[in-house]
């Protein structure tokens, strides 16, 4: 159905973009566990920027060790982990942290564990572009870090894609793209008074 008088549906753009680079007076205010269509499970944490309200959500998928292989699952497993530890001890203390034997109690116990602990909490939030070019968390750590330190460890390397694909090539088209007379631009060499032009 088509209905204009949807008040959910806005007609001067949508929800703000998440800032890039590195913001402050972020919050974490949801963390779940989630199933995709084909049955994998995932753990999704949702930080909000106070400024604006932007979300940018971070997702953790359970690794599939017969498809990617013992040594490459091994690499992906101590990353993931890693990440996981660096959000979580920013609630909790280690010997808070879970041990879960499946991926899917693992996310359980993740979300159990920073249950109201993560209200109020602000914190520096380090984003960069993802491989699909959208804001996203990177995949290394450090990239949360408590409002309360001073002296932020945070940075923005060479390593960090701060930049989308495209915006090369759109900038060169932008230059080179020249007013079109038919939509009221002058020609290129069209002068005032031209006695060639019909108007």
């Amino acid at each position: 159905m088509y209905n204009l008088q949807d008040n959910s549906i806005k007609s001067e753009g949508g929800k703000a973009i998440f800032p890039l680079g590195i913001s402050e007076n972020n919050e974490l205010t949801s963390v779940e566990k989630g199933q995709s269509s084909n049955g994998n499970f995932f753990v999704k944490f949702t930080f909000t920027n106070d400024a604006t309200g932007a979300t940018v959500s971070h997702f953790e998928w359970e690794i599939d060790a017969e498809r990617e292989g013992q040594e490459k699952a091994a690499k992906k497993f101590k990353s993931q982990v890693t990440r996981v530890k660096h959000i979580m001890t920013k609630f909790v203390d280690e010997s808070q942290l879970p041990v879960a034997n499946s991926f899917s109690e693992f996310a359980d116990k993740i979300v159990a564990t920073l249950a109201g602990k993560t209200e109020g909490k602000k914190f520096r939030i380090k984003t960069t572009y993802t491989w699909n070019d959208f804001v996203g968390i990177p995949a290394y750590v450090p990239f949360i870090e408590d409002m309360g330190v001073s002296q932020s460890k945070l940075r923005i390397t060479d390593f960090d894609k701060m930049e989308k694909e495209g915006a090369e090539a759109e900038a060169d088209v932008a230059a080179t793209l020249t007013p079109n007379p038919a939509f009221g631009a002058p020609a290129a060499n069209a002068t005032q008074g031209d006695a060639n032009l019909p108007f």
